[in-house]
C-alpha cells in the first residue's frame, strides 16, 4: 500500500472514530476517553511517519570499480521529478494540511467553538501567521494573515508560555488580532502554546460568541489537542529533513554513477 493511501486510511479511520466520540458528554470518564483517542491518533501518525522515513533512507553510493566509465552528466531537469519527492503533489506540507483538515473539525465540535485557529510564530518577521483555521466567520478573519507579535491575548500566551482561558471578553477590537479590526465576535477564548524544541512554535486558539462557553476541562482537552499538533509538527519537520537529505543523496548517486 502506498504512503498516501496508508496515511489517508489512518486519517479517515481516526476522523470517523473521533466524530462519534465528540458527541459524548463532557463527564470525567468521557473526557479521558477523548484524550486517549487523541493520543492514539497522534501516536499512530508519529510512528507511521517515523517508520516511513527510516525505511526511505538511501544507502551511500557504491565505490567505483576499475572498469567504471566516466559518468554521464545529467541534463538540467533530467530525473528531477522522481528524485525530488518534496516537490511532488503529496508533499510533507500537504500531509500536514491533511492532518489539520482532519483534526480541526473535531476540535471545533468537541469544544463547541465558533472558530479554531492555528497561529504559527515567525520570529524573523516578529509576527504571527494564521496557518490554518476553521470558523463560522470567514469574512471576519484577518487578510493578509499576518499580525505583529505584541498584540492581543496571543502575545500574553507567547510571553508567559502558558495556556489562557477567558470567559468574559470585553468589547475590544485588538484582543484577538486574527480577526479584522473592529470585527471581533468572540466573548469566550481558549489558547494553548505549541512547543517545538523548547520554544513556542505556535498557538492553538478557539473562541465562541457565547460568554462563559469554556471550562478548565475544556482547556485541558485543548492542551491535549495542542500536544498532538506539536507531535505532528515535529514529525513533519523530521520527515522534510530526511526527504531533503535523501534527495541530495539520490542526485549524488546518479551524478557519480
Amino acid at each position: 500500500m502506498s504512503k498516501s493511501v496508508t496515511l489517508l486510511t489512518i486519517a479517515a479511520t481516526a476522523f470517523v472514530a473521533a466524530l462519534l466520540v465528540s458527541f459524548l458528554p463532557n463527564s470525567l470518564l468521557f473526557i479521558l476517553i477523548k484524550i486517549l483517542l487523541m493520543v492514539a491518533v497522534g501516536g499512530s501518525i508519529f510512528f507511521y511517519v517515523k517508520e516511513d522515513t527510516t525505511a526511505g533512507a538511501v544507502d551511500p553510493p557504491p565505490a567505483a570499480s576499475p572498469q567504471s566509465t566516466r559518468p554521464r552528466r545529467a541534463h538540467r531537469g533530467e530525473g528531477m521529478a522522481e528524485n525530488t519527492p518534496i516537490k511532488t503533489e503529496h508533499t510533507v506540507e500537504a500531509y500536514f494540511d491533511l492532518f489539520l483538515e482532519t483534526i480541526f473539525p473535531l476540535i471545533k465540535r468537541t469544544l463547541v467553538a465558533d472558530t479554531v485557529v492555528l497561529l504559527m510564530v515567525n520570529y524573523f518577521r516578529k509576527a504571527f501567521y494564521i496557518r490554518y483555521r476553521v470558523t463560522e466567520y470567514p469574512e471576519l478573519m484577518l487578510d493578509p494573515p499576518f499580525f505583529d507579535l505584541p498584540r492581543g491575548l496571543t502575545a500574553l500566551i507567547l510571553k508567559e508560555r502558558k495556556a489562557l482561558l477567558e470567559n468574559a471578553l470585553p468589547d475590544s477590537e485588538d484582543l484577538l488580532p486574527y480577526y479584522r479590526e473592529g470585527s471581533n465576535p468572540a466573548r469566550s477564548f481558549l489558547g494553548v502554546p505549541i512547543f517545538f524544541d523548547d520554544y513556542v512554535a505556535g498557538i492553538l486558539c478557539v473562541d465562541s460568541r457565547v460568554e462563559g462557553s469554556f471550562s478548565d476541562e475544556d482547556l485541558q482537552i485543548l492542551g491535549e489537542f495542542a500536544r498532538i499538533v506539536g507531535i505532528q509538527l515535529a514529525s513533519s519537520n523530521k520527515q522534510y529533513e530526511n526527504e531533503a537529505e535523501n534527495t541530495a543523496n539520490r542526485q549524488l548517486t546518479e551524478f557519480t554513477g
